[in-house]
């Protein structure tokens, strides 16, 4: 790496950037013991960026997504995590440095990928429905991820139905229903007053967002 992280709190101490892929088998437990009846996966999504910020310091919210989960099974517990491979992730990875600006902010992106590039990290929150998991951030379309290998699957609109180009992290199922409500503000682009709506079926497929309208 040619350089070094910013020595900020956003970099260093709890927030010092991980880089590592990979999974641990039957994690050691120190305290107390798991109970056996526990089977399933518990996913989570965080911020680690894989180079250190183009113009030398940043937010920590703008790193790329990490997804891992731990899978409980019979008393035991795993662990594995991956990036997803968003584009963004690819641009920096094949030019072996940062190439996006300050956050939520493309008009300080390299040139490379101004405007040419999504600079969506999905890095917020790992959404579950309709049997797919996803990786969300606010700004982009979610980005579909295997929840077994943790491969990244693709973007990700519903079979083209959603239109607007955010797609909200922080989406709601109904419990009785199985349906899930999204939103995405900014919807025709960064910087634009407009905000789209839409009701996801249990199956998955989108109603498509309601006009956007102006804020």
């Amino acid at each position: 790496m040619t350089t070094r992280w910013p020595e900020s709190f956003d970099f260093q101490g709890m927030n010092e950037p991980c880089r590592v892929e990979g999974e641990v088998f039957d994690l050691e437990v120190l305290e107390g013991e798991l109970p056996a009846d526990i089977h399933g996966s518990w996913f989570r999504s965080i911020p680690d960026p894989q180079f250190p910020p183009m113009l030398g310091d940043d937010t920590y919210l703008s790193g790329d997504g990490m997804v891992g989960v731990f899978r409980f099974e019979a008393g035991h517990v795993d662990y594995a995590q991956r990036w997803v491979r968003t584009e963004r992730f690819l641009a920096e990875r094949e030019a072996r440095r940062g190439l996006f600006g300050l956050y939520r902010n493309p008009w300080t992106d390299d040139e490379s990928v101004r405007f040419r590039v999504d600079r969506g990290a999905a890095n917020t929150t790992p959404l579950w429905h309709a049997g797919r998991l996803f990786a969300t951030k606010e700004d982009s379309l979610p980005w579909e991820v295997d929840p077994f290998t943790l491969e990244t699957i693709g973007r990700h609109d519903y079979d083209g139905r959603w239109t607007s180009l955010t797609h909200t992290a922080h989406s709601r199922i109904d419990a009785e229903t199985g349906e899930m409500f999204v939103f995405g503000y900014q919807a025709d682009g960064i910087g634009s007053p407009t905000v789209a709506y839409g009701v996801v079926s249990p199956s998955g497929a989108s109603s498509g967002p309601a006009p956007a309208a102006a804020v």
